[in-house]
């Protein structure tokens, strides 16, 4: 914290400087260029303003330079690449802009790393494409626009093994080019651009190629199957269309871990097949398509899933029960199609959907009861589970990166995108079918439920009070069924409840009034001719008088006194002082004297 120490000045034979997350302030300090032998310097993590000091030229024996995440701005001075020792430059998470001329460049042979993200770029570098030992270019995160240059699409970047330009405003290649031509490429990160036109194709080197959030457009060309040694393939959020290649082997690789096509206009049916038992398929989205049909049998071998999303799809068919034997399924996602009939019963007794944590079939045709004994099987919703910040992904041990799952539920209302699914998330989302009968008990065993939405079914019955073990939700929706009876008092004990529905039911009595009851408006209650209570107009007076029909029995009676009550009542008041004295004749024993009180107070 505060200002480099000087004496560092004194060091004059150090050859390696790490000052890293210290929290330093200030310029980059001028006794650095004292220390003419060194070769490495990390000060990134700092605090560090102000210019890069034209006199790092002067440090001719530097092979390294790690200034990432500090406050750097201006321009980067020429004489910093006429190291010609220098092997990775690494300026990302700060505010440097300018321009970067290629006869700037020209000495440095030897430079495999550039970072650059993060900043105010505008053009892309021209002396890129003769830096013939360039392994890692990271221009990611800037203000980059336009076509790529000519000159990096040259083939002498034979080195070349990953490219990061996400995040910028590239319109496309060179000549609208579609073949990439770096042969020993894994890493290629083209998302969020303005890339126009087909999908670019890189070689069959690649691991990791994500094209998301651009404008491609067009079916996706037949090479795309030559992609062997792909694990993660990201399309999603373009205009492709057509049917997606089928390859050989039923995938595009058999290692591929992450499959997304997600918010496209693929159609034609599912296009996945798991040939291999052990298929290390983790994540696969294909929602928000045009995908028809029903899911195909191979794919029941994809036994390494965790994620699964169909939703926005026009796939006919029952619910693929099947599914409960995948050990790894965390997440299901099937909302908005044609899926239909009753969701049986579990094909075992136990073992079915272990991992299970989320699933969302809304909007769709299902009928009879609600699945209550497959809930008795989800025991990954039965404890909640304190997760710091961890959250759902496939790490990729071939480079030690993970891939984030990421979705949209409607959570409280309200469509919410999870760009990263927190780890101990669980959700149950059943709502706009045509499920039928009670609300089970069993669903207060679910205790990890974050949010439960059954709105808009033709459910009956009673709440029942078991919801009120379920300390973890935050949405509760009930609405548009034909429920009955009262709000349970035991949900008022949901205090972290923040969006509560039961509008448009049949339910009676007073509203629950405590903890989080306090916060919800009318429109959560609206539509119950018999709820009364804040935040209704109706009040509750008239929930004082006993029932008309068998109040109590006699202590001494096996049968039930009937009693008329405007008579009872009328003989209340003209013989006050009989009735007070011979009261066990007239009332039942068990009527209290602060009820028969009030009843004479309301008459």
């Amino acid at each position: 914290m505060g200002l480099f120490p000087s004496s560092l000045g004194e060091l004059t034979q150090l050859s390696s400087l790490n000052l890293k997350e210290n929290y330093f302030t200030g310029y980059i300090p001028s006794f650095v260029q004292n220390l003419t032998l060194l070769s490495f310097i990390n000060l990134h993590n700092n605090q560090i303003s102000g210019p890069i000091p034209s006199w790092f030229g002067n440090l001719t024996a530097i092979q390294k330079i790690y200034f990432y995440s500090n406050k750097l701005i201006g321009s980067i001075p020429p004489s910093l690449f006429k190291l010609n020792n220098l092997e990775c430059l690494e300026l990302s998470h700060n505010s440097l802009s300018g321009t970067l001329q290629l006869d700037s460049f020209l000495k440095l042979r030897n430079l495999a790393v550039l970072g650059l993200s993060n900043n105010k770029f505008s053009k892309f570098p021209e002396f890129i494409g003769d830096q013939t030992n360039l392994e890692v270019l990271d221009l990611s995160s800037n203000n980059i626009y336009g076509q790529i240059p000519q000159n990096l699409m040259n083939s002498s970047l034979q080195r070349l093994e990953e490219i990061d330009i996400s995040n910028n405003l590239i319109t496309g290649f060179h000549n609208h080019q579609t073949i990439l031509p770096w042969s020993s490429l894994r890493v290629v990160k083209i998302q969020s651009n303005l890339l126009e036109g087909q999908l670019p194709i890189p070689p069959s080197s690649v691991t990791h190629y994500d094209a998301s959030d651009n404008i491609l457009s067009g079916e996706i060309p037949k090479s795309i199957c030559n992609l062997s040694s792909i694990l993660i393939l990201d399309l999603s959020n373009n205009n492709l269309s057509g049917e997606f290649p089928r390859c050989s082997g039923g995938m595009i690789s058999g290692f591929i871990i992450a499959l997304n096509l997600r918010n496209n206009s693929f159609h034609g049916t599912i296009p996945l097949e798991c040939q291999q038992q052990e298929s290390d398929l983790r994540m696969v989205d294909f929602s928000h398509n045009n995908f028809q049909g029903k899911f195909q049998r191979p794919f029941a071998t994809c036994v390494n899933l965790e994620f699964l999303d169909f939703s926005y799809n026009q796939i006919s068919d029952v619910f693929p029960t099947w599914l409960g034997r995948f050990p790894l399924l965390k997440v299901v996602l099937l909302r908005e199609n044609k899926f239909h009939g009753v969701i049986g019963k579990p094909e075992y007794t136990k073992g079915e959907f272990p991992m299970l944590q989320i699933i969302d079939v809304s909007h769709n045709y299902f009928t009879g009861a609600l699945p209550s004994e497959y809930m008795l099987l989800w025991d990954a919703m039965k404890a909640f589970k304190v997760s710091d910040l961890k959250y759902m992904n496939a790490h990729i041990s071939d480079s030690g990166s993970i891939y984030n799952y990421s979705t949209t539920f409607v959570m409280k209302s309200v469509a919410t995108r999870y760009e990263k699914i927190p780890a101990n998330l669980a959700v149950i989302d059943l709502s706009s079918n045509n499920f039928s009968g009670q609300i089970p008990e069993s669903i207060g065993s679910l205790k990890a439920l974050y949010s439960l939405n059954l709105s808009n079914n033709a459910l009956i019955g009673h709440i029942p009070p078991s919801l009120g073990t379920l300390t973890e939700l935050e949405s509760l929706d009930l609405s548009q069924n034909q429920l009955s009876g009262k709000i349970p008092q035991q949900l008022a004990e949901l205090k972290f409840l923040q969006k509560f529905d039961v509008s448009y039911n049949n339910l009676t009595g007073p509203i629950p009034h405590e903890n989080q009851f306090h916060t919800f408006e009318n429109t959560s209650f609206e539509g119950n001719q018999g709820l009364c209570g804040d935040p209704l107009w109706k009040k509750c007076e008239n929930w004082l008088l006993p029932p008309s029909s068998a109040l109590n029995k006699d202590a001494d009676s096996n049968f039930a006194i009937e009693l008329d009550w405007k008579i009872a009542l009328a003989g209340l008041v003209s013989g006050l002082v009989i009735g007070l004295s011979l009261g066990e004749m007239v009332i039942p024993r068990t009527l209290s004297r602060t009820r028969l009180a009030e009843l004479m107070i309301l008459y």
